[in-house]
């Protein structure tokens, strides 16, 4: 999971994750947004948004908890999703 404040964000979040592990591109992702609650992260999070096409973006707010019941139900189909084995 990469955390980032977007309120100060910087462009290139996937070059900080390429530089932590390449492996980690290759991994699924699930984009959440928190402090939603905040107007200041309206306009970055429009623009976050825009440069992250085709990805599902979750959109929360841990203290008002909205988003939250979404997110865990994304996450709960992620996690318990059968293993596809190619060899069967």
């Amino acid at each position: 999971m990469l955390d980032t404040d977007l309120r100060c964000q910087e462009k290139g979040n996937l070059r900080a994750v390429l530089k932590f592990s390449s492996k980690l591109v290759e991994k699924q992702q699930v984009i959440v947004l928190n402090k939603m609650d905040m107007p200041e992260t309206d306009e970055p999070a429009a623009v976050f948004r825009e440069s992250v096409e085709n990805k599902s973006i979750y959109e929360i707010s841990a203290i008002t908890g909205s988003g939250v019941d979404a997110l865990v139900s994304a996450l709960n189909h992620i996690i318990n999703k059968p293993d596809i084995d190619d060899n069967e």
